[in-house]
């Protein structure tokens, strides 16, 4: 017998006439549970994708507000001529401009100066407005104006290069590739849209002005890769406690229980980690870290001297990181997301895997504007309790009896009736093995099966609210109900499950007291049995 509140598998039962869940055909769907829990995640290195963007020139709009079209372009510049290299030791100049191991003057320069790249010993870009290139008898000289001379140095100029650049029509080899953002915001693509673009031609759906500004234009060329998966690990060495109790110092940096200094914080202080006894972490902006005759010293800037104490530092560590291509044990675990879609490993999905690289599908190839939100490789352990008690499990906050509620199987859970399970609404709060490993995954869920027996009541089926004929259009066998006909996703099949009903006969006895008459009638009516609905 069933009552209003069994479920089984995904038939309900209410009280009379029982409408079961509809049922969704799916194909090649197995009904496994194993349960995964995770074992360890290795974070990743995120990736950059798609090929290198290319600049577009700016879009000038005019004071007229008009909708195009506007020319895409692109300016290429290159270098023409390398100089030869000068030494910035005769402050204003004259310096000459020569090529050819300083046997030709480089007249050209005199044309147009702004073509010139002028980068000092120091690295510093020098700006053609603080220089003048004039022919003098066929030499070239270039000269710097007052109070714009290049710093002294003993060392020649790391660049001097003279540059011609051309502008041509750009024609995008996928027009949604453009990534055009017009006053701080994204243009999107599309009659319906804001711009659509025919070869070299962008045409905007409203007007544009000179109060428009364009703060990007550039297109992000796809690529399907391959592209690197790579880790970065951070290895801290422990160094000697310090003991903060000389105001700025100097502090001694070392290991072996003062026996090394350690040179190594002297190439990079951002490295150190440095927590006090009171359990502040001090900025490395706070010191300077210097080798003195051997000897690394760690001396505090004035006004940021450690608090005064008499117990030792809680950390004091240098970390050196290092980044290394990374090859997944099992492809399977890793978990890539993009643009906050999972993709899907195989050569019929979204990307493949060959060592460190990932290479993406035809069709799903990525650029610039594409961002990975997840990666990081995952192990997973399959875990096959040896007692349904080993299990904690959680539903719609009732935590569930082992053995009244499920059952195990190796590592699949099995749901009985009186777990009142709906796959459709329930929700498992929690799965815990009694080793502490929390559930990572769960595949399927599966409740005890529902069989018909003679004292379940009458069952019927409807196909898109018209009744089927058992025999005719259906067939049952134990647990599992085929059709002659198939079924698609869209047909909508109900079953319902009727309570068993029973004729109930009675007599009824009217009596005309006055007349001292009466008449007697026999009455039938059919109720549901007792105990079934």
């Amino acid at each position: 017998t069933k009552t209003a509140t069994d479920t089984l598998n995904t038939i309900s039962f209410t009280a009379a006439t029982i409408e079961l869940i509809p049922i969704t055909f799916t194909a090649g769907t197995t009904a496994l549970n194993t349960i995964t829990f995770a074992a360890g995640t290795t974070e990743l290195n995120t990736i950059t994708l798609g090929d290198s963007s290319v600049p577009l020139d700016t879009i000038t709009f005019g004071a007229m507000p008009s909708p195009g079209p506007y020319e895409l372009t692109k300016t290429t510049t290159t270098i023409t001529d390398t100089l030869d290299p000068i030494t910035f030791n005769n402050y204003a100049g004259p310096y000459y401009l020569t090529k050819d191991s300083y046997m030709t003057p480089f007249t050209d320069a005199v044309a147009d100066k702004t073509k010139l790249t002028i980068v000092d010993s120091f690295g510093t870009t020098i700006p053609s407005s603080n220089y003048t290139v004039t022919n003098m008898g066929g030499m070239v000289e270039l000269t710097f104006l007052p109070a714009y001379f290049p710093m002294y140095s003993d060392n020649p100029t790391q660049t001097l290069n003279y540059s011609e650049a051309t502008t041509a029509a750009y024609d995008p080899a996928v027009d949604s590739n453009l990534n055009l953002v017009i006053d701080g915001t994204p243009q999107v693509l599309g009659a319906a849209y804001d711009y659509t673009i025919s070869g070299s031609e962008i045409t905007f759906t409203t007007t544009k002005s000179f109060m428009n500004s364009v703060d990007t234009i550039e297109y992000n060329a796809p690529s399907a890769g391959p592209y690197e998966i790579t880790r970065t690990t951070t290895t801290p060495t422990a160094l000697d406690p310090i003991i903060f109790d000389m105001g700025d110092g100097p502090y001694y940096l070392t290991t072996g229980a003062g026996m090394t200094p350690y040179t190594n914080a002297v190439a990079d202080k951002t490295k150190l980690t440095i927590v006090d006894s009171f359990g502040t972490t001090i900025p490395s902006s706070n010191y300077t870290v210097t080798n003195m005759g051997g000897m690394v010293e760690l001396t505090f800037l004035p006004t940021y001297f450690p608090m005064y104490s008499d117990n030792p530092t809680q950390t004091l560590s240098y970390s050196e990181t290092t980044t290394a291509a990374y090859d997944p044990s099992v492809d399977s675990n890793l978990n890539l997301v993009i643009d906050g879609t999972p993709q899907v490993l195989g050569a019929a999905g979204d990307y493949t895997i060959s060592g460190s690289e990932i290479t993406f599908t035809a069709g799903n190839e990525k650029t610039a504007s594409n961002i990975v939100n997840t990666i990081k490789y995952e192990e997973v352990t399959a875990i096959e309790p040896a007692v349904a008690a080993d299990l904690a499990i959680v539903v719609n906050d009732s935590t569930l009896t082992p053995g009244t509620h499920y059952t195990i199987d190796g590592s699949e859970i099995t749901f009985k009736a009186a777990a009142a399970i709906d796959p459709d609404t329930d929700t498992m709060d929690s799965l815990i093995h009694n080793t502490g490993n929390t559930l990572g995954g769960i595949d399927t869920t599966r409740v005890t099966p529902f069989v018909r027996t003679p004292t379940t009541g009458k069952f019927t089926v409807e196909v898109n609210n018209v009744l089927q004929v058992e025999g005719v259009d259906y067939n049952i066998s134990g647990t599992e109900i085929t059709f002659t006909a198939a079924k698609t996703d869209s047909d909508v099949i109900t079953a319902l499950l009727h309570s068993e009903e029973k004729e109930y006969t009675f007599d009824i006895t009217a009596t005309d007291q006055a007349n001292s008459e009466f008449s007697q009638r026999t009455f039938a009516m059919f109720v549901n049995k007792p105990g079934v609905a």
